[in-house]
């Protein structure tokens, strides 16, 4: 959404977008599905088949995976020379960093970061590895603000304070507020100053499950299993315990392993419903897939690392597939990071990570937005082995099947080694293990809640703006202007456009088309909606919006051409003498200026309309356009000539009075918008330059940068001018 957004307003044009290679084809497909923005796919073969040049000057928009960059100096210095407006970077946790020795990867990205003018990094679990990995990604982003890891923690002690302060604010009281704040204020202004002093509130944006609300509950199911004489488990070896499967050269030990005659048994009680399967390591889940297949009869699908980008859409695509698709998919553990599967409710962890945060991870393929159902999460284990502990230790210790945890890589270090302990063998300290455990989760969770955290999201969600721009949007998306338009765009231009089924249309090229191609209309059609719960459902359905290319161009068809930008009709109106003369015209303000100044915030892009009548006023606030269509009536062109030879002058006399009008009427509306202009950016500057003496992450530059957008914008609106678009004459008769 923020891409696509920078690339319509014009702030960016070249974007490249970094991604772990596993999601790739899913990043390319979902930019055009959703958005219709096709990305060029770079990968080490294309790289090699570009003759000349540097390849990634070569398109506009670039996705590529970190790994293309890997033991390729010459691949990263082609990308370090070329220009970008944005760099994305998803899954920004992976990059690897410590005070001693930042990683090749984080100091590429680093570099990168320097040269490009935008950077947006992407992550569901920000500290996985640790506060300072996390610093060190906020100091990608403004390195002068993040340039001590010290300071930086010092200051994340504070914000506990202010967090207090806002509480009591909210709860009526009137506590001693940091200086320069007039406790006068209300509550409210009071809270949004404090806000604006939030160190990282202004770089780093976080909407927890607790702010955003809505979410499912999580339910975990434990399904102890005996061991088997025959599949013993060698309880002094950890990984033995964890993975009893991996001591096996073949795949025999499905024969054996108590979960797999488990899995078969649940999957077939399971029936139709789906169900999503997470283990380990690809061996396993490739194990596991043949033997639903090919031994219980169960429709599945694999999904591990050995497969192409292609093969693992395949697989995706196949589950996903309501009628005729697998009952269930088998992930190894790069099935827990980047798929969505909300579709599904069923969770089964065939085993454990020892890391918490990827068990999260995991769990979050199903829990997450577009989820309707709660997830229940199923848990099979062999009793006795580490197995049964480490189930433990997540449920009695973290509670982190029920109940999502941001800290958990920092709880596995505090614990790492009596936990290993354990695994290899319980003793008598286990009970304390598992308390101590609970205790420093519930300490943990309540520090993020009262620290950092809380202000976080308040900065990050304002439920007032979001729910008035959630009504607007449903407000929008629930008239038929769109539909209307393209409906007539289709008659006009002679696109044949047949009924599917309610929002839905198929759209052929026609042999009376007035174009010699339409645009972006394949010759052999396509079907679109205006539905986006159908457009979601249906991958081969295009989702028609006023963003959709189809639109715009057409729109800028209608705008370029000659094509209906003059007509001549005739209208009986009462008391009028035949042969009285009306001329409506419609005018647009054309105003040359960079995109990324946004002007249309403040000057109306929408036409101008004038109804001239024989004396030369303007009756177009009495006489709407559309109660003008349902009386005018046409006239043939012979006839249309006939008339023009006669009314030459006086229609050049009247589109002169209109230009007049008009030119009156364009002072007022480039007042107006200057004036807003200077008192919505003026306000922003004024608020920065207040801000700037307690907030060090207000610089110089962005308020040089303000000032400037302010005089450039003023200046293209001063020089704004009116562009004749189109004319009617009408002849009352």
């Amino acid at each position: 959404m923020i891409v696509n957004r920078q690339l319509l307003s014009g702030r960016a044009s070249r974007v490249l977008i970094i991604v772990p290679a596993s999601l790739l084809h899913q990043w390319l497909v979902e930019m055009l599905r959703r958005f219709n923005i096709r990305f060029a796919l770079y990968d080490e073969e294309r790289i090699a088949n570009c003759d000349e040049g540097n390849p990634f000057e070569q398109e506009q928009l670039v996705l590529c995976a970190l790994e293309l960059f890997e033991d390729a100096p010459e691949t990263r210095q082609a990308a370090l020379d070329a220009p970008w407006d944005l760099m994305v970077v998803d899954e920004a946790h992976h990059l690897h960093w410590s005070p001693e020795e930042p990683g090749a990867d984080y100091l590429f990205i680093a570099q990168l970061a320097q040269k490009t003018r935008g950077l947006l990094l992407l992550t569901a679990t920000p500290e996985q590895v640790g506060q300072a990995s996390h610093f060190a990604r906020l100091q990608l982003l403004d390195p002068d603000r993040y340039h001590d890891l010290e300071t930086f923690v010092a200051e994340e002690q504070g914000y506990r304070q202010l967090g207090d302060i806002i509480d009591a604010l909210e709860q009526g009281q009137r506590p001693a507020l940091p200086a320069g704040i007039d406790p006068q204020l209300p509550a409210t202004a009071i809270i949004s100053q404090l806000l604006d002093r939030h160190g990282t509130g202004r770089v780093l944006f976080r909407n927890t499950r607790n702010a955003v609300k809505g979410f499912p509950e999580r339910f975990l199911h434990r399904h102890p299993l005996p061991t088997t004489a025959d599949y013993p488990i060698n309880l002094g070896d950890v990984g033995e315990s964890l993975y009893p499967e991996l001591a096996y050269t073949d795949e025999s030990w499905t024969r054996r392993d108590p979960r797999v005659a488990w899995l078969e048994s649940f999957l077939k009680q399971l029936r139709p419903e789906k169900a999503l399967v997470i283990c380990a390591h690809a061996e396993t889940a490739v194990a596991l897939e043949h033997y639903l297949h090919l031994r219980a009869g169960i429709r599945s699908a694999a999904f591990y690392e050995g497969l192409s980008i292609v093969e693992r859409d395949r697989a995706a695509a196949y589950f996903a597939d309501i009628d005729g698709g697998a009952q269930t998919l088998v992930c190894s553990e790069i099935g827990s990071e980047g798929r969505n599967f909300q579709f599904v409710s069923q969770l089964i962890l065939f085993d454990l990570p020892i890391n918490p945060d990827l068990l999260e991870q995991r769990i979050g393929r199903l829990d997450r937005i577009g989820q309707l159902n709660d997830v229940q999460i199923h848990v099979p284990y062999i009793e006795g082995s580490a197995q049964e502990t480490l189930v433990d230790w997540y449920d009695q210790g973290l509670n982190l099947f029920c109940e999502s945890c941001s800290a958990g890589s920092m709880i596995l270090e505090r614990f790492r080694k009596p936990l290993r302990q354990q695994l290899a063998g319980r003793d008598d300290t286990w009970a304390k293990l598992l308390e101590d455990t609970r205790l420093f989760t519930e300490h943990t969770r309540q520090e993020l809640r009262e620290g950092r955290d809380r202000l976080l999201e308040r900065n990050s969600l304002d439920e007032d703006k979001a729910s008035d721009l959630i009504s607007s949007i449903e407000a929008f998306e629930q008239g038929d202007n769109l539909a209307s338009y393209l409906t007539l765009a289709f008659d006009v231009y002679g696109v044949d456009a047949d009924y599917h089924s309610e929002g839905c249309l198929v759209l052929k090229p026609s042999d009376h088309m007035r174009t010699a191609q339409f645009p972006h209309l394949p010759d052999e059609g396509c079907t679109i909606t205006y539905r986006r719960d159908t457009a979601l459902a249906r991958e081969d359905m295009a989702f028609m919006s006023w963003e959709h290319p189809m639109v715009s161009s057409v729109l800028d068809m209608v705008q370029s051409t000659e094509l209906g930008n003059a007509t001549i009709g005739t209208i009986s109106l009462k008391g009028v003498p035949p042969g009285t003369l009306l001329l409506e015209i419609l005018y647009t303000i054309n105003c040359i200026a960079p995109a990324e100044l946004q002007l249309e915030r403040f000057l109306s892009i929408s036409p101008m309309r004038l109804l001239i009548n024989a004396k030369g006023k303007d009756l177009s606030s009495a006489v709407s356009h559309q109660k003008l269509n349902s009386l005018v009536r046409g006239v043939k062109k012979h006839t249309a000539v006939a008339i023009l030879k006669q009314i030459a002058s006086l229609l050049e006399t009247k589109l002169e009075r209109a230009n007049e009008l008009a030119s009156t009427r364009l002072r007022d509306t480039l007042s107006r918008a200057s004036t807003e202009l200077r008192s919505t950016l003026g306000a922003e500057l004024e608020r920065l330059i207040a801000l700037q003496q307690v907030n060090p992450a207000i610089r110089d530059e962005e308020l040089a940068h303000l000032r400037y957008r302010i005089e450039e914008s003023a200046a293209h609106i001063d020089h704004a001018t009116l562009q004749l678009q189109a004319l009617r004459l009408i002849v009352t008769n």
